[in-house]
């Protein structure tokens, strides 16, 4: 089951004092339906920059660590490949806008637990200054090419930029490398006060760590928290299914 496999990590990775809280759809999710989105397909948590480190160290010690920063290619095809070589094992990887385990026999079936990077912001920077930021990010990531430039940019980015700050302040945001800080629309900042101390919700018959006011944090990722116009299969699933119908597979699932 995805979130036992969710919560027995997230407990062992406490013991590191590192806290992943829910975050994005699963924290959406949470809230929305006590567990899963339908056609949510794995499970998104945020993690302090600090702490997001510490991730990725215990990863490259304790799991299968593929190394991306030379990656170039297909990133789905590539995991699928990693977890098919190393049946239910777990597989970490970064790409340019999470951290991902993976445990299962391929991608169709395996758990994916991401974490996605938050960073403080410092307390003079205002809105339309990070917004300026966002676009300067956004130009430097090119997919297409070898990732090692982004993550030399992302590396470079953290010791000399003004928007973050290495310390904790008032206000946080998702930081360099977090898909949402590029992908998404920005609500505004989320207060540090909404986020800590974390507070277990139900998800599904679990109890998960989430920020301390998961609506207020949460409605700085989506537009609204109700249901969206165009309901249907999830872009993460068609993209699964397109990679796996090449190898005579596919995920089934049919639209609300």
């Amino acid at each position: 089951e995805d979130v036992a496999f969710v919560d027995e990590y997230i407990k062992i990775l406490n013991k590191s004092d590192i806290h992943p809280f829910l975050d994005g759809g699963s924290l959406l999710g949470a809230i929305r339906h006590k567990g899963f989105i339908p056609f949510d397909d794995d499970i998104d948590t945020g993690l302090i920059r600090e702490e997001y480190e510490k991730v990725k160290d215990y990863c490259k010690k304790n799991f299968i660590w593929y190394d991306t920063r030379n990656f170039e290619g297909d990133i789905v095809k590539t995991a699928d490949e990693l977890i098919r070589a190393n049946p239910n094992k777990c597989i970490a990887l970064e790409t340019p806008f999470c951290i991902h385990i993976y445990h299962g026999t391929n991608i169709g079936n395996a758990k994916n637990l991401e974490f996605f990077v938050y960073d403080y912001v410092n307390e003079n920077i205002t809105e339309d200054q990070f917004l300026q930021y966002r676009e300067f990010v956004k130009s430097k990531i090119q997919l297409h090419k070898n990732w090692s430039h982004i993550f030399d940019f992302y590396e470079q980015e953290l010791k000399n930029n003004s928007i973050f700050s290495k310390t904790p302040t008032a206000r946080v945001t998702p930081g360099i490398g977090n898909f949402v800080l590029t992908q998404y629309n920005f609500y505004g900042f989320r207060q540090t006060e909404d986020l800590f101390p974390l507070i277990p919700l139900q998800f599904e018959s679990y109890m998960l760590p989430c920020p301390k006011n998961p609506q207020i944090f949460v409605s700085k990722h989506y537009s609204s928290l109700g249901y969206p116009k165009d309901i249907g299969v999830a872009h993460n699933f068609e993209v699964l299914n397109k990679y796996l119908n090449t190898k005579g597979e596919s995920i089934n699932y049919r639209e609300f």
